[in-house]
């Protein structure tokens, strides 16, 4: 996974120079899995870790309140570090979608910066964002390169204690096991994009995220993540 990382940052930062996007240059480079016995490994590990990330969100006080209205979740398990109110790579993240109480498979993704409009920066850690709205779920559906952003029409809010009165305002709640680093913040995520030789190495096919999100692809790999969601 961390060789993975440092590949999608360097491709970030080569492009940087030329001018194409994060997506284009991925998307060349993923037409075809190389090692998909290596490649399933690396997503059955990605999502043993989403597990993780969701079990410790848990552990908060009003976190399966917040679960239970749920239109989705996106769990990213390894945050790299960021520079916050400047910018910088991400990691990769997890998204299972909810629909009539039914969770459906992981839809894998990676992401770029998270902007919080601080002067601060935080270490990698584990970010779990709870989808409210049909509108963020959307977003995730209809684009392979997209921001969560006021600019999309979305409002992300945090999770903390101080922002539990607001989470009916957002479209977006943020968790994240770094307390505090977003109270009081304008949250934006950039550059999520759709990773996908790690989803067509996982479900053994070329898949579209709403083909997953409404059932109709199905996998014999364990889901550790839908084991912690259960249903409703």
């Amino acid at each position: 996974m961390n060789m993975k990382l440092n590949s999608i940052a360097a491709s970030m930062i080569a492009i940087a120079s030329v001018g194409f996007t994060p997506a284009a240059v991925y998307a060349a480079e993923t037409t075809k899995v190389e090692n998909p016995a290596e490649t399933r490994a690396e997503s059955k590990d990605t999502l043993q870790e989403a597990a993780n990330v969701l079990e410790n969100m848990k552990k908060e006080p009003d976190a399966e309140k917040l679960l239970q209205d749920a239109k989705g979740v996106f769990l990213v398990p390894n945050y790299a570090r960021a520079a916050l109110g400047v910018g910088a790579a991400g990691g990769e993240g997890v998204l299972l979608t909810n629909q009539n109480g039914e969770w459906s498979g992981p839809m894998f993704y990676n992401m770029g910066a998270i902007n919080a409009g601080l002067e601060i920066g935080i270490e990698a850690g584990q970010i779990a964002m709870v989808l409210r709205t049909d509108k963020a779920v959307e977003k995730f559906m209809d684009e392979h390169n997209f921001s969560l952003n006021a600019d999309a029409g979305l409002t992300i809010v945090d999770f903390s204690a101080r922002g539990q009165a607001s989470w009916g305002k957002g479209d977006i709640v943020l968790w994240s096991d770094t307390e505090g680093a977003f109270v009081d913040a304008a949250v934006t995520v950039e550059d999520i994009f759709w990773d996908e030789e790690e989803n067509m190495a996982f479900y053994g096919k070329d898949v579209q995220p709403s083909t997953v999100a409404e059932g109709k692809v199905k996998t014999r790999e364990e889901n550790p993540v839908i084991i912690l969601l259960g249903t409703r």
